[in-house]
């Protein structure tokens, strides 16, 4: 079988080396015309977006207030090293919650003082107060308030 050259004509048998003929070129004119409305739509799109976060930015109205005195105690505090710094923090806090809860007993104290107190006896019989407060065995105590009963 003889090669075929791109010079001769085509067959209907051999493949064509050739491009065939457009026949329709509003075809890829409507396509490449629809690309270019999509990549559009695309970066309009995209632009929007940019603009509603630069919107939503320029809405925000909290703006911290950071003063110099503030970056100077940072800075004075960054001379220690982490741990000293830490250890430093927590002996405060540990001396300000001493203090706190001794300013609290103190004050609970204070409110507790004027209160009414009033004076009453441990046990409800009142033979048994005395034998109580002498340490009397119970037993003595138990037989000594039934012979009270029974007078």
């Amino acid at each position: 079988p003889p090669n075929p050259t791109p010079s001769k004509a085509p067959s209907k048998y051999l493949p064509s080396f050739k491009r065939p003929p457009i026949k329709n070129k509003e075809v890829y004119e409507r396509l490449h015309g629809d690309h270019k409305k999509q990549k559009d739509k695309y970066d309009e799109l995209v632009r929007m977006r940019k603009e509603a976060e630069q919107n939503d930015v320029k809405k925000c109205t909290f703006k911290p207030k950071i003063t110099k005195m503030d970056l100077g105690v940072r800075a004075e505090k960054s001379d220690q090293k982490v741990w000293e710094r830490l250890y430093d923090n927590r002996v405060t806090r540990a001396d300000n919650k001493k203090n706190l809860e001794e300013k609290f007993a103190k004050e609970e104290n204070e409110a507790l003082a004027g209160l009414f107190k009033p004076n009453v006896a441990k046990h409800p019989n009142a033979a048994c107060n005395s034998a109580y407060v002498e340490k009397i065995p119970v037993w003595d105590r138990l037989n000594q308030s039934a012979a009270l009963k029974q007078e």
